[in-house]
């Protein structure tokens, strides 16, 4: 039987036995915890979508190793009740493939009730590596009623540039992939779905090489196009795609190969479009961070570079309603210091004029910051700003924890 530690708890916290400064928030915290040696294992929502209010989860097993296994999927909503468990399959097209990167996996939410959960399978070792064939899986999960429907194209490369895209909206799916059965003959294209896997309009071929991450300019509809991050390991380009899949290239920053890009952020809240990034993590201090905004258009709005006391450890940015973002960024060197027990929320306008604030950070007890914690920021239906915490110290044990403040609190 699952054991939950901590199932639900609901903490008021203050600013009473923090700093002077620090700004009053609520929070809600879960963590969960399986027995270390069973079968199961826990794995979190993915960091690629940051403006959502809502936190997916999954308790996997194994059912075929590397071939197929069961997830249990929830979707937590703070301060309402969760969604139901749905069980989701994962597996391998057939006996002579496997799951890719041992059991790559994501989860996205969006539209409210749904999540998006992606993976990969692969040929089975000891094929050729220029041999190898792929198919890129998505089931579109509806966690109202655990109703799914599955997607799957088999694709021709996996590296850098070529990695499939996935755009989510309120109605529909959209997938750039590069796949020639799929797309009916020519190299790549981008297809849409509905939210019942029934594909909608024709195919329409697709140029721009993509890695991944694709945010949408408008979740309400696809005819606004969607801003795509063309990353690779000494570069970040941004791409504006309009809805005839027409792109402009709207950033571009190469950085040192020997000090890769270890962190970025990213926005599409408010029909705006941000990403902050930092080429160096927790190695020298003072540490810098660059943020872009782009309006609806792929106009640039905002431009900003912060330059921080302390070691950035963790960033999350977020859209304002009127332009502008807010940049909330944590890191300290030692596990217990003064730095680990607040975050900084940078409020930056239009003009790239700044206001910081202190917040009391929860105590999450993340063993490793950099790769275990992710951090998002949303607005929920209490006209509060939250920033959502989630650290997976390990395969059996994740926490949750959700920091919220009157957006009055941060005028």
């Amino acid at each position: 039987m699952l054991r939950l530690s901590g199932a639900f708890l609901l903490i008021a916290l203050t600013c009473c036995h923090a700093s002077a400064g620090v700004v009053d928030s609520s929070s809600y915290a879960r963590s969960w915890t399986l027995p270390k040696d069973g079968p199961r294992t826990l794995i979190q929502g993915t960091l690629f979508t940051t403006d959502v209010n809502t936190f997916p989860y999954a308790i996997c097993e194994f059912t075929k190793p590397n071939e197929e296994r069961v997830c249990n999927v929830t979707l937590v909503r703070p301060n309402k009740q969760d969604s139901g468990i749905c069980r989701v399959k994962i597996f391998a097209n057939s006996k002579d493939k496997e799951l890719f990167y041992n059991g790559y996996f994501q989860m996205i939410p969006f539209a409210r009730e749904h999540v998006a959960v992606i993976w990969y399978d692969q040929t089975k070792e000891p094929a050729n590596a220029v041999e190898k064939k792929y198919d890129f899986k998505i089931s579109i999960l509806d966690t109202s009623n655990c109703k799914t429907a599955h997607l799957d194209f088999p694709i021709q490369k996996v590296h850098y540039g070529f990695f499939p895209a996935l755009v989510t909206y309120d109605n529909q799916i959209d997938v750039v992939v590069n796949s020639i059965q799929a797309c009916g003959g020519v190299d790549r294209c981008k297809l849409s779905f509905d939210l019942q896997g029934k594909q909608i309009g024709d195919v329409q071929p697709y140029k721009p090489k993509l890695s991944g991450y694709a945010n949408a300019v408008s979740p309400a509809t696809p005819v606004k196009g969607f801003f795509q991050d063309v990353k690779n390991l000494s570069s970040i380009r941004v791409l504006f795609v309009n809805a005839e899949g027409e792109g402009k290239e709207v950033l571009n920053v190469k950085f040192d190969e020997q000090k890769q890009n270890k962190r970025d952020a990213y926005s599409n809240a408010h029909e705006l479009y941000s990403i902050c990034w930092t080429p160096t993590i927790s190695t020298t201090k003072p540490t810098k961070i660059s943020c872009s905004q782009f309006d609806a258009t792929g106009n640039a709005k905002v431009s900003k570079e912060i330059t921080f006391p302390q070691l950035l450890n963790w960033a999350a940015v977020h859209n304002l309603p009127k332009g502008g973002l807010l940049l909330a960024t944590g890191g300290c060197e030692q596990a217990g210091s003064e730095e680990c027990k607040t975050f900084r929320v940078h409020k930056i306008n239009e003009l790239g004029q700044e206001k910081p604030y202190e917040f009391q950070a929860p105590d999450l007890q993340c063993h490793d910051i950099t790769s275990n914690l992710e951090v998002r920021i949303s607005e929920n239906d209490r006209d509060e700003v939250c920033f959502d915490f989630s650290c997976l110290s390990s395969s059996t044990n994740l926490k949750f924890v959700s920091t919220c403040v009157e957006k009055t609190r941060l005028n």
